[in-house]
């Protein structure tokens, strides 16, 4: 099983600017104030053929959806929509995945979100 996982990702190239481009287009449509990538993206761990793109996009007043999975040539992009209300109250309780945007994820469109 771990040979099929080398030779998956063993010459792959890394997760492009472009591609994230293409990602955080399809994000922007809810009215996004920020969106951030976290996850193995932003940690410069991305393996073509096993891992998603992962996007945290924050709106100003309640998203028509909380979350939606798309497919660019990449590989699967995962967003979470949430606002800013919502961010910071999940911030504030602790929220593992709202944590690791905000803190470990890279901001690639947008304000900062700031929770205090």
């Amino acid at each position: 099983m771990s040979r099929g996982f080398s030779e998956r990702s063993e010459g792959a190239p890394p997760l492009s600017p472009e591609e994230i481009e293409e990602a955080v287009k399809i994000a922007m449509e809810a009215g996004a104030v920020a969106i951030y990538l976290f996850g193995s993206a932003a940690r410069g761990k991305f393996v073509r053929g096993l891992s998603d793109i992962d996007l945290l996009v924050v709106t100003e007043s309640p998203p028509p959806y909380r979350a939606k999975t798309k497919h660019i040539d990449a590989g699967d992009v995962n967003i979470i929509y949430m606002s800013i209300q919502e961010v910071c109250i999940a911030y504030m309780r602790g929220n593992s995945l709202v944590r690791e945007a905000l803190e470990e994820g890279k901001l690639v469109w947008g304000r900062e979100v700031k929770c205090r």
